[in-house]
């Protein structure tokens, strides 16, 4: 068993400690919050990184989803990269799959034929969700159809829906200009079999047409919002930036005009916008359109997109949080139409 070096003490550390116990001798627990400096966890001293040249280890296990960042930081203390790894238990890792290091000190992943690079730390967050949480799971659904992809962000759900047989067309929508030139560069990695299905749009959906500026948050991308609400990520900005807005209304019929005979799967993650989308999906009658539909809300207002659900005979379930963030998914189908 080799002797490994733990970077992050957090909730990530704590779901996977006994795995990590199992497959590695843990010598050292890292963590750059001084104020865990110096204390003990289970008679092990958590330290600065710059104490971790003091113990005999052959890895170094990150277990914190601030990884990206983590790993610049240990190679420009001149760790060498093969001695790193952004952890994931090795039985969550088939081998079809491959957790890597880019020389710049980003993350490579390949998941069966898709691939992607991770820059920061929603990113990792959002791989988490889609390929080891599954939260998109469509592998039951053999019908073909058209997902549409409201709130795309670096492009990882919209490249695990293209990997689909059945899904023949992928309409996504990006709002904010960096996150979406990251989603391109992430579509552009793969085979075109998948990339040819994806039809991409760099405009937010609303219910009204207009353009305003928003302060951009490079770190946390995954959390950018046009919408005031409660999460914290709403108020934690940056740059500023220009973005567009449509009415969901009219897109939206748009593509379900062009696609009459398929299925219309609806996957929507977007910070707070869900609300206003929907009344626009209402005004154009089209929300029974909608065969499957899977959603992360947001602020506790998940009980506005049931009446929409209620109204239209959807069944669904629904998993929210009263929590600080207030978030839930809802997983929603047709009734007789799915």
């Amino acid at each position: 068993m080799e002797n490994a070096v733990v970077f992050g003490i957090g909730k990530k550390f704590f779901e996977l400690e006994s795995i990590i116990r199992s497959e590695y001798k843990i010598v050292a627990i890292i963590d750059n919050d001084q104020n865990k400096n110096g204390v003990f966890y289970k008679g092990i001293e958590i330290i600065s990184p710059n104490k971790m040249k003091e113990f005999d280890f052959e890895k170094i296990l990150i277990t914190s989803m601030y990884e990206v960042e983590i790993i610049q930081q240990l190679l420009k203390m001149g760790i060498e990269k093969n001695r790193i790894i952004p952890y994931y238990p090795k039985s969550r890792i088939r081998n079809t799959q491959l957790i890597s290091i880019n020389d710049d000190g980003s993350i490579h992943a390949k998941f069966n034929t898709i691939k992607f690079n991770l820059i920061n730390a929603s990113d990792s967050c959002i791989m988490n969700e889609v390929f080891f949480r599954g939260i998109y799971c469509l592998h039951s659904y053999e019908k073909e159809c058209i997902v549409i992809d409201i709130g795309m962000n670096v492009g990882l759900s919209t490249l695990f829906f293209a990997s689909y047989h059945n899904v023949k067309y992928v309409y996504s929508f990006e709002p904010f200009t960096e996150t979406y030139g990251q989603a391109l560069a992430n579509i552009k990695l793969n085979d075109k079999k998948f990339v040819n299905k994806i039809k991409h749009f760099n405009f937010a959906l609303s219910n009204y047409n207009g353009k305003q500026s928003f302060r951009y948050n490079k770190k946390l991308p995954g959390s950018m919002r046009i919408e005031d609400g409660s999460h914290p990520c709403s108020i934690s900005h940056e740059d500023s930036s220009s973005i567009e807005i449509k009415e969901a209304g009219l897109i939206i019929k748009d593509i379900l005009e062009k696609h009459k005979d398929m299925r219309i799967i609806m996957k929507v993650d977007c910070e707070g916008s869900e609300y206003k989308i929907f009344k626009s999906l209402e005004q154009y009658q089209l929300i029974d359109k909608i065969n499957i539909l899977m959603m992360e809300t947001h602020d506790g207002r998940e009980a506005e997109i049931e009446f929409y659900l209620n109204k239209y005979h959807f069944t669904y379930f629904k998993n929210c949080s009263n929590g600080e963030e207030k978030l839930g998914m809802i997983y929603a189908a047709s009734k007789g139409n799915h």
